[in-house]
């Protein structure tokens, strides 16, 4: 089910903890979000964006895990609080958690 419109959350949405999918050499995969076809509904402009795909849970995670990929946990979501410039440097600026689009700036 498409939304015509969205709200971008902020980080108190976040759960406890989460799980990301990350390369074998525990490097982000940060993507695109006009390549993941749910929300293709976006305005142009949050399309443009890069963000990091977050799961509530392990099985979640897995399914979306490729061969030269792993899954691991974030015990502690307040992380990407105190990370927020090495992200923001890196070019991501949204956290995807399930149907839940999270903004890093302001």
């Amino acid at each position: 089910k498409q939304k015509s419109d969205f709200e971008i959350l902020d980080y108190e949405s976040l759960p406890e903890s989460v799980y990301m999918i990350v390369d074998k050499k525990v490097e982000l995969e940060p993507q695109n979000i006009s390549d993941l076809p749910e929300w293709s509904f976006l305005p142009e402009s949050e399309l443009e964006r890069r963000a990091i795909l977050l799961f509530t849970n392990q099985r979640a995670a897995k399914r979306n895990c490729s061969k030269n990929q792993k899954v691991i946990k974030i015990p502690n979501t307040g992380i990407f609080k105190i990370s927020k410039s090495y992200l923001l440097s890196k070019g991501i600026t949204r956290l995807i958690l399930e149907d839940l689009l999270i903004s890093l700036d302001n």
